[in-house]
């Protein structure tokens, strides 16, 4: 089970919903800003990774304790076990959520919530409305390669810090290559501190999703 932030529905409420996946050392609340920017037209239903880590587990520079999805070397080096085990948890966690929006949900994620959300695009491409995955990539895992399968279109933005140096290019680059390969629609972008600031993406995630789930016409 999944610790989660969900803000309540009005009865007349349409928005969509975007399951928001932060990243490690952080807590549910790192993504919740992003609510102001994106507007009305979307809530952000935020679950907790099951792992807690401390500043000083994490080394110099960390000031803040908060939880991981997976452990390992870094976030590019998942530990088998515990990335596998955090893929099938945010699977369940995302079936129970489609199940009550009636599969309108958006899957974002930041850091090692990206590495999981751009892996999940691969895995359950025909239940998810979009992807996003901010500062991640699908990472290189022995033995295990993306479910093959037509993605159908699905929608995937991937947002790279070119002044990232923990996390290689060229793995966000094979990650859009494979997606293009299983017929996503895939958006690559280059935004400058999306590595430690969600936020700074927060330009380029509003574009993306004004064209995958554009506002209803006046009048409707």
């Amino acid at each position: 089970m999944l610790v989660y932030r969900d803000p309540p529905r009005q009865a007349a409420d349409d928005a969509i919903t975007i399951v928001g996946l932060h990243d490690q050392g952080f807590d549910l609340e790192q993504l919740r800003p992003l609510e102001e920017v994106l507007g009305s037209r979307f809530r952000l239903v935020t679950p907790q990774a099951p792992r807690p880590v401390t500043a000083a587990s994490r080394g110099p520079g960390y000031e803040v304790d908060g939880y991981r999805w997976y452990c390992g070397e870094d976030a590019t080096h998942p530990d088998v076990a515990t990335f596998g085990e955090s893929l099938w948890q945010v699977e369940q966690f995302l079936d129970d959520v489609i199940k009550r929006e009636a599969g309108r949900v958006i899957l974002l994620g930041h850091g090692q919530g990206a590495m999981l959300a751009a892996t999940m695009a691969g895995i359950m491409p025909d239940r998810l409305v979009g992807v996003a995955a901010i500062a991640g990539y699908v990472p290189e895992i022995p033995g295990w390669t993306i479910p093959a399968g037509d993605a159908a279109g699905l929608p995937v933005l991937l947002v790279h810090d070119p002044g990232d140096k923990e996390l290689p290019v060229d793995g966000v680059q094979r990650t859009a290559d494979d997606l293009c390969r299983l017929n996503a629609a895939v958006d690559l972008q280059e935004v400058a501190g999306a590595s430690h600031n969600p936020l700074a993406a927060a330009p380029v995630v509003c574009g993306w999703l004004a064209d995958l789930a554009p506002p209803p016409a006046l009048g409707q």
